[in-house]
């Protein structure tokens, strides 16, 4: 059965929290600051916080120049804290670095450019947090620094469904229609939708009373835009007969009546 869903829609702000880790330069600890914007790896309320085998990737680039000093360094975090492969350091010229960050980390990343593609099942373990990415940079460290701050924002969108159902029902999974992939862009912080990528079901995942997916911001054509299904096998779906804009750091929360 099909039944057309009412909604409202609200955007969220950004809060932040910092996170610290050490590394060496020449032999002298150097504080890195890793500032948390309103990160999703774990959501408990609106505070979102990493855990334990988040891992991050860090890029250093002499500045100036597109030298590559430091190529994909895996920092790892564990038991409250973060540690990585090997320690970072200034080159011995005392040349300075910008440095570039990014979550979740890619394996064998061999450019400041690649690809993103959300989960297509976010109710899945590490799906959800899996498919929330982050960028941070900071253009300005220099040798003397006591401290490198590295602030994540969040690139994608985040979408909430409150759904009401009929007496009696109950809720197997809700998903959301959106293309899944971005193009990121380390130097710039940009993760720009595929334009040319298909719009596919995203399963969301449940958190409490409502249900969460992120995708990159877009903007989701008229049609079918969410489907409800139930524990009975029945069918409820959302339409919309303009486009919804999806925006990249906030949060959109839908409220999707299919009570009547």
């Amino acid at each position: 059965m099909g039944l057309l869903c009412v909604f409202a829609a609200m955007a969220a702000s950004c809060s932040q929290e910092l996170v610290e880790d050490a590394l060496v330069q020449d032999g002298k600890e150097v504080v890195f600051n890793f500032g948390i914007s309103q990160t999703r790896t774990l959501t408990e309320g609106k505070k979102t916080v990493f855990i334990d085998n988040d891992e991050i990737g860090i890029v250093g680039l002499k500045r100036g120049t597109e030298d590559v000093i430091h190529k994909n360094l895996n920092y790892q975090y564990a038991g409250g804290k973060w540690g990585a492969e090997y320690s970072i350091t200034f080159p011995v010229d005392g040349s300075t670095l910008n440095f570039y960050a990014y979550y979740p980390f890619v394996a064998n990343l061999e450019s400041t450019t690649f690809d993103f593609t959300v989960a297509a099942d976010q109710s899945v373990a590490g799906g959800y947090n899996q498919s929330d990415l982050l960028l941070a940079k900071n253009e300005t460290a220099n040798v003397e620094d006591t401290s490198i701050t590295l602030t994540f924002v969040h690139k994608l969108a985040l979408v909430e469904a409150n759904v009401i159902l009929p007496a009696g029902a109950e809720i197997e999974s809700v998903s959301l229609r959106a293309k899944r992939t971005a193009t990121v862009d380390l130097l710039n912080q940009t993760a720009v939708v595929k334009a040319d990528a298909d719009a596919e079901f995203v399963t969301m995942a449940k958190a409490e009373n409502v249900f969460r997916a992120v995708v990159p911001a877009q903007s989701v054509e008229s049609g079918k835009m969410f489907r409800v299904l139930t524990t009975d096998g029945g069918a409820y779906w959302y339409k919309t007969t303009v486009s919804e804009e999806l925006v990249e750091n906030k949060i959109t929360t839908f409220t999707i009546d299919c009570s009547n």
